[in-house]
């Protein structure tokens, strides 16, 4: 889109940008991570709404997955303050 009309204009990015996050949105109300948002996985349909595709990378995320996902997080922050700490 940009190589055929050049710059998007300020209107059309902000609606671009609400039509990822309600795409985001939609994909975290059914427990699913994306974890491969870039502008290649974007597609503009025939209606011209903003479209997130490929979901390879996506994960499903149960209460269990989830909580042993911020459990690593968690941990993974305390050593890097450790590392950061004199």
């Amino acid at each position: 889109m940009i190589e055929e009309k050049g710059k998007i204009d300020y209107s059309e990015c902000v609606k671009f940008a609400a039509d990822i996050v309600r795409a985001l949105e939609a994909c975290h109300k059914n427990n699913i991570i994306h974890r491969d948002v870039k502008p290649d996985n974007l597609c503009i349909s025939k209606d011209g709404s903003l479209r997130l595709i490929d979901f390879g990378l996506a994960k499903y995320v149960n209460e269990q997955s989830l909580a042993a996902s911020l459990a690593q997080l968690d941990e993974s922050s305390q050593s890097d303050n450790d590392e950061f700490q004199m």
